[in-house]
């Protein structure tokens, strides 16, 4: 649904690089250690799941950066969040993502870093004190991500009402 996008002429065979590749637009604070895992860990679980990751840095442009930010995490099929820290923006881009309906697998190193208001949704908490914990956490982001894919509406943090025109405009009404 949601992608890049490189169109062909009908009677032409695309190269397999060229057909439209879903997005995920990986939330997480820059820096070290993040810039690791987002290398070593997160990247080869969405390729294996044949997602393409998309990250802040990845982002190019002369406008407003928020604005290119809001712009990749729309044309995302979905996103990756690692709340691990409490950061700020992290938790805007997240909140931004769960209010344009996109599919959100959130990682965290613990529990207590998951915002209150995201706690009813299912995170993947890793344990760096384990030996293998880089593949379980790979493992682990790579089978929740299939499953994402396979049922999307399961993964968001809300679903609106059905709402006809009628009511939304009661609505507004009613609130000024």
């Amino acid at each position: 649904q949601f992608g890049r996008l490189i169109l062909v002429r009908a009677h032409q065979h695309p190269h397999p690089a060229l057909i439209m590749k879903k997005t995920c637009f990986v939330i997480s604070p820059f820096g070290a250690p993040f810039d690791e895992y987002y290398e070593k860990i997160f990247c080869p679980a969405l390729a294996k799941a044949d997602i393409e990751p998309v990250r802040g840095n990845d982002v190019y442009g002369t406008g407003a950066i928020i604005e290119d930010i809001f712009t990749a995490i729309e044309s995302a099929a979905m996103v990756l969040c690692d709340v691990t820290g409490k950061n700020p923006n992290v938790n805007d881009e997240l909140g931004v993502a769960h209010a344009l309906l996109k599919p959100a697998v959130i990682v965290t190193q613990s529990v207590d870093d998951v915002p209150f208001d995201y706690r009813h949704l299912r995170a993947v908490v890793y344990d760096r004190a384990k030996v293998d914990w880089a593949k379980q956490l790979e493992i682990a982001i790579h089978k929740t991500v299939l499953s994402v894919l396979s049922n999307p509406a399961r993964a968001l943090a809300w679903r609106p009402k059905e709402r006809s025109t009628t009511t939304i405009s009661a609505d507004l009404a009613n609130s000024f």
